[in-house]
């Protein structure tokens, strides 16, 4: 074993969780391994490894892990067109749905426009598995700035992240339809 694959070999050993023998990845994958050869992609890419705390804070602000759908979904569709004849001039911008794959390629263009590292990535994207994008019920919005409160409650949508948290940057431009037509 050359220096490099001995240096390689104590770094994984020393995230490996103390407790069950895991590391951070594996444990916080178990329901969805299939992510896991993504995750070292971008460990790759970026040089840096995933922490516990990456994924502690992940599932606070983003919730479980999603399972991808086909697309966006015919009622989300459905009510954005609707929605959209009372407020002209707003569309949906490409890509707002994204498999597991393109959230990974997603989160390393955000990871290396904020200072290449995993933390940077998760300043303005969701990690993959976690997107809401992933659901066929959230879309990014062009022209945002013409969006009322009032009209997307009555189409069912609302803004996921209105407000810059300590962890990610606001997103006015991204929107959940939740169902509650009202």
């Amino acid at each position: 074993m050359n220096l490099n694959e001995q240096i390689n070999r104590i770094n994984e050993l020393m995230v490996k969780s103390e407790e069950d023998g895991q590391t951070p990845l594996e444990k916080n994958l178990a329901t969805k391994p299939e992510l896991i050869p993504l995750y070292k992609e971008i460990e790759q890419v970026l040089g840096d490894k995933f922490t516990d705390n990456h994924f502690k804070q992940e599932i606070t602000y983003s919730g479980p892990i999603k399972d991808v759908s086909n697309g966006l979904l015919p009622d989300t569709l459905n009510q954005f067109k609707l929605m959209s004849k009372e407020i002209p001039g707003i569309a949906i911008r490409d890509r707002s749905f994204r498999t597991y794959e393109d959230q990974k390629n997603t989160f390393i263009k955000y990871a290396k426009k904020y200072g290449g590292t995993i933390s940077g990535g998760l300043k303005q994207a969701a990690l993959p598995g976690f997107s809401q994008h992933h659901t066929g019920n959230a879309i990014d919005v062009k022209n945002y700035s013409l969006l009322k409160p009032n009209i997307l409650k009555k189409y069912g949508f609302s803004v996921s992240y209105p407000v810059q948290t300590s962890f990610r940057i606001a997103e006015p431009w991204h929107i959940y339809y939740n169902g509650n037509v009202g």
